[in-house]
């Protein structure tokens, strides 16, 4: 085993180079997403995570974007958001999961790959990033490098743009457990706690617009700019100014936006009726300036929710649950909808920033 107190930070990095390219060559699959069901299924199972991912994704740019992902590998989430972006850009440290990608997307046409030396993005102009990923990456990369990284972020985007991040946390059960799985080995793995990261942020000029907290990660949105000016900017410019929900189980909701860009939201809604709960999810809707109208249709209690933004049917994701929790409002027909701007999910504390687009009625 080498040395890793004697070798310099270029030293680690080509380590870590060497250590994905073996990994790529051996197995990309297991390399990239490891569980029970990928080691038993193979490709099904990945893409099918690399989908659920992206649409996870989804939200945080408008069509025509250009997106950047860090630590692509051979492209399991970039394959699914492609088709929205103007140009989505794959950066990894090693050869071998970059040419893996090159044949597995080689049908998308707005698809670029850039080889990184593990804290760079060189090659991608200042400001050029609308919005920049890394998920299951971070974690991976030694703290100076990962450090070189936040400030190269923050070169890429421009004022309002946006980046999502994954860290590993240390301060839980979890993540003392994973770093104590890692102590005797050579595996690459990084920890972290909140407070530590708000001050890097900070520190290259990175603010915190959204966070959450999941097992034993973390994860960020961040901006360039000035996080409490956006909130306050979107909080202004869009607003419910009128909701009526009918006896039958419909909802009808006008919102209007005075922005000047066309601001991507998520739209999360939960219908319940007669005990049943049904949750609606992952679907994204883009607020132009000037009024805009949500309906939801529930013809029967068995029959799926049809939603529609303007007019245009809502392709919607729906996932029943066994009952109705306790904070789902209650009634013959009842509805929680939240539209919220990117990296910002309903019932956290970042939400109540948009008091105006997170609502609840009952008919």
């Amino acid at each position: 085993m080498k040395d890793r107190d004697a070798e310099g930070e270029p030293q680690r990095r080509e380590r870590i180079r060497d250590f994905w390219d073996e990994y790529a060559q051996r197995d990309p699959l297991i390399a990239i997403y490891d569980n029970a069901e990928v080691r038993a299924n193979r490709d099904e199972p990945f893409w099918r995570s690399g989908e659920a991912d992206a649409r996870r994704l989804a939200w945080f740019f408008a069509p025509g974007a250009r997106v950047v992902e860090i630590g692509c590998g051979i492209g399991r989430m970039m394959r699914f958001l492609a088709p929205r972006c103007g140009e989505i850009v794959g950066v990894d440290i090693s050869a071998n999961m970059i040419a893996q990608g090159r044949e597995a997307l080689a049908g998308a046409p707005n698809v670029r790959w850039l080889q990184t030396n593990g804290a760079s993005l060189a090659g991608l102009d200042d400001a050029s990033v609308d919005f920049l990923y890394s998920l299951l990456v971070l974690i991976h990369v030694d703290r100076r490098s990962a450090f070189r990284y936040l400030e190269e972020i923050r070169r890429v985007l421009p004022p309002r743009g946006l980046a999502f991040l994954q860290f590993q946390n240390i301060a839980c059960p979890e993540g003392i457990a994973s770093m104590r799985g890692v102590l005797d080995s050579d595996y690459p793995l990084e920890f972290y706690t909140d407070e530590e990261l708000r001050y890097l942020f900070a520190e290259v000029g990175l603010s915190v617009v959204a966070h959450f907290s999941d097992a034993q990660f973390l994860f960020y949105t961040l901006t360039p700019g000035d996080a409490a000016e956006r909130r306050e900017r979107i909080a202004r410019g869009l607003a419910v100014v009128e909701a009526e929900s009918g006896a039958t189980g419909d909802l009808d909701v006008a919102l209007r936006s005075t922005l000047d860009d066309v601001q991507p939201l998520r739209l999360e809604l939960v219908v319940a009726r007669d005990g049943r709960q049904v949750r609606v999810e992952e679907a994204y809707v883009d607020a132009a300036p000037g009024a805009s109208r949500l309906v939801v249709r529930r013809a029967g209690a068995d029959q799926p929710a049809e939603a529609s933004w303007n007019g245009r049917a809502l392709a919607l994701r729906e996932v029943e649950f066994p009952g109705v929790s306790a904070d789902t409002p209650q009634g013959p027909a009842a509805f929680q909808v939240s539209l919220l701007p990117s990296g910002v999910l309903p019932a956290t504390p970042d939400a109540a920033a948009y008091p105006g687009l997170a609502h609840a009625w009952r008919s």
